[in-house]
């Protein structure tokens, strides 16, 4: 397997990155992956008054219910997932259905 086809979590910005985006300036952040590294570009937009909006992409939760013994992950998940995405001033689902699935479910209604 090469390394370019490994996922690794976020878990925050470095320093560096801050700076990029400082000498950016971006007008807008999209947060495409809520994980630990997408809340501290949270934080760095709320700082910087920089609104937020994302795309959910993957009903992570679900999945869980196909793995042995997982189906309890799938509720952390949830809600580690509504925290982030209560952050967001637009949240853009992928299809109609998805869309009505976030506000029945998670009461994501953006």
């Amino acid at each position: 397997m090469h390394e370019d086809d490994v996922y690794e979590l976020g878990f925050s910005i470095s320093d560096s990155v801050k700076s990029q985006l400082e000498d950016f300036e971006p007008s807008l952040i999209h947060i495409s992956v809520p994980d630990c590294a997408a809340l501290a570009l949270v934080q760095y937009a709320r700082d910087c008054e920089i609104p937020l909006m994302g795309t959910h992409h993957s009903n992570l939760p679900e999945y869980m219910n196909h793995y042995p013994g997982a189906r309890w992950v799938g509720h952390l998940i949830a809600h580690f997932l509504r925290h982030n995405f209560n952050f967001l001033q637009v949240l853009y689902a992928t299809t109609p259905y998805m869309r009505q699935y976030l506000i029945d479910t998670h009461k994501l209604d953006r």
